[in-house]
């Protein structure tokens, strides 16, 4: 009981942190609108795939929506849903490291996990991934629960989550897939955990058939197998821009310092392999009543990293992160000598700790201006570019972003022409090019947001993409042709805004 009760205080005390720092902070993420257009859109009575362009499965698209519709459409309704997963994810480590006998690791690792993770600015964007692993990461407590408890009633809220975990990013099967495994190895609660996934999918396909949008999911998911992987693969554990790039920025640093930044920023990849090798290591002298949760987090552990695939880089490991810094935290309270424990926790917990009240206060330091998305906090060398921006494109206004940042459409509040929220470069087909510049032509916009690109820029956060497949040209020269530059110039993030002839 007292670990449930100091879980769920460290659920609100995350919770209240991020509301205080998180949900109003503007990170122009080139992925974070991509949720809140289409949810956005779907408040306004549009139709997921059918209406517009979307290669996500459904469930994150309502729950931003349902955060919409009962909160509104402002950037702080945007941002409740990765706030509450993150809350629960710092909870939810916490609570399995408690739970398997070793509570002050628990509170140390979770500081950690803190303290590395909410201070990276542009980490806690709204994303299908972070739905998906807080949900699994759920799961992942109710069976733990159940294994030690013995009753049934956990493991089906054990599939119930793991079900709906697969319902936001589909390849979270696999993590259902390695339960039923464990299960069956177990020989018990198989059919219960079954039957709750089952549910929830049966419920999720009956709904998405009487809103009519089954079948074009379908059409979209064979989209997404045909373009996505293409442009999109990357190797395990790479930086967005390449280590060689990340060395180079801290190439003034001592070479201890820099070693050091080196391994923090590596940790999402790093954590799942000493996490593995060093329990496989350790398995024979692990008690009897530990092997089968530790067994069963190591594999969903594996699973949730193979769910990142085709782009293991680091930014998408960090959201599947948690089991990592659970398992590891719990390798070295079971098997570390105390005092190699206690150095780890003396070098990384003042870190994970400065890096946290620097990020607080660099937000708390940052402007505040209204937008039609409420209030946003934004630091002061962008502000006067936003501001402008505000007072040139008004609500309903049309606008078109090229190639990517839908985020724009939901801080203005513009009207999209196309029915696309993005082109991806490289990812996008030439119909798709053709169906977004017909709609262009059928409805020209007053204000273009326009970003000029190159193969290199590109392929520094997608290195799979041909160099001859980041253009749109034809939409390109229609732009060209018929929008001009402003005098003087708008230019927000390499984006100029031009408007039309």
């Amino acid at each position: 009981m007292r670990n449930r009760f100091l879980s769920l205080a460290i659920f609100a005390a995350v919770a209240l942190l991020l509301a205080r720092f998180e949900m109003r902070r503007l990170v122009l993420n080139i992925d974070e609108g991509i949720l809140l257009d289409a949810a956005e859109r779907m408040a306004h009575g549009q139709r997921l795939y059918v209406d517009f362009f979307a290669y996500l499965a459904p469930g994150s698209f309502w729950l931003q929506e349902l955060a919409f519709r009962i909160l509104g459409i402002t950037l702080a309704a945007g941002r409740i849903i990765v706030c509450l997963d993150f809350s629960l994810q710092c909870a939810v480590v916490f609570w399995l490291m408690a739970r398997l006998g070793y509570p002050r690791a628990g509170a140390l690792t979770v500081l950690v996990f803190l303290g590395l993770e909410a201070s990276n600015p542009v980490l806690l964007s709204p994303s299908h991934r972070w739905d998906s692993a807080a949900l699994a990461l759920l799961s992942v407590a109710c069976g733990v629960e159940g294994h030690l408890s013995g009753k049934r009633m956990w493991w089906i809220l054990a599939g119930l989550f793991a079900g709906a975990a697969a319902v936001c990013t589909p390849t979270m099967v696999l993590v259902a897939a390695g339960t039923v495994v464990a299960l069956i190895a177990r020989r018990g609660f198989l059919w219960p955990y079954l039957a709750a996934c089952a549910g929830v999918w049966a419920a999720a396909a009956a709904f998405m058939l009487a809103r009519g949008i089954a079948l074009p999911f379908l059409h979209q998911l064979a989209w997404t197998a045909a373009n996505y992987a293409r442009v999109n693969v990357t190797p395990y554990g790479r930086f967005n821009g390449g280590w060689q790039g990340f060395l180079d920025s801290t190439a003034a640093a001592p070479a201890p310092l820099r070693a050091f930044l080196f391994l923090i920023a590596a940790l999402p990849a790093i954590l799942p392999v000493v996490s593995l090798l060093g329990w496989l290591l350790a398995w024979r002298s692990v008690s009897k009543p530990l092997r089968f949760s530790i067994a069963w987090m190591l594999a969903v552990m594996v699973a949730m990293v193979l769910t990142t695939w085709p782009r293991p880089d680091i930014g998408h490991l960090a959201t599947v992160a948690p089991l990592g810094y659970a398992l590891a935290g719990l390798l070295l309270a079971v098997r570390a000598p105390r005092w190699f424990g206690l150095a780890v926790a003396a070098v990384m917990l003042p870190w994970a700790v400065v890096s946290l009240v620097e990020s607080g206060q660099a937000i708390a330091s940052a402007a505040t201006i209204p937008s039609p998305a409420g209030n946003l906090r934004l630091a002061p060398a962008v502000r006067p570019a936003i501001a402008r921006l505000l007072s040139l494109v008004h609500p309903s206004q049309p606008l078109y972003v090229h190639p990517y940042l839908p985020l724009f459409y939901f801080l203005t509040q513009a009207a999209n022409p196309t029915r696309y929220s993005y082109l991806g470069p490289g990812m996008m087909t030439a119909a798709d090019q053709a169906s977004a510049l017909a709609d262009l032509k059928r409805n020209p916009p007053d204000w273009v947001l326009y970003l000029p690109l190159d193969a290199r820029t590109v392929q520094r956060v997608f290195p799979s993409a041909p160099a001859d497949s980041v253009h749109f040209a034809a939409i390109e020269n229609w732009i060209a042709a018929n929008y001009r530059p402003l005098n003087p110039p708008l230019e927000i993030e390499g984006y100029r805004l031009l408007a039309r002839r």
